[in-house]
């Protein structure tokens, strides 16, 4: 876990990454953010939001106070994200979520068996 302060504003990062054989479907990737959501207790805002380029599709959820966001690449490359934080701005957490994926996909995260 992070913390960062943007703005003067203090909020807190949670990222998991990973690699996937397939690009999920869209309903199951809801689910999961739903079962996140309902794990950890929070009360969602609006619906999970989908937005597709021809190199990534990006799911974010806005919860109270908080959201979660999911990037997946046409690589397969993929970052989940759940930040807490008392402003929300989309804008950002998808340049946010763009640069863990460069630093993922230069070397910078290595995962050693």
């Amino acid at each position: 876990m992070e913390q960062r302060y943007a703005n003067r504003i203090s909020y807190q990062v949670v990222d998991v990454y990973g690699e996937v054989d397939n690009l999920p479907d869209d309903g199951l990737v809801s689910r999961v953010i739903s079962g996140l959501v309902d794990e950890l207790g929070m009360r969602r805002v609006g619906s999970l939001k989908v937005t597709n380029t021809s190199r990534s599709k990006t799911y974010i959820q806005v919860i109270r106070e908080s959201h979660i966001a999911a990037i997946f690449t046409s690589n397969c490359f993929a970052v989940i994200s759940i930040c807490s934080c008392r402003y929300f701005d989309e804008s950002a957490t998808v340049s946010y979520l763009k640069s863990r994926l460069r630093l993922k996909n230069s070397g910078f995260f290595s995962y050693k068996n």
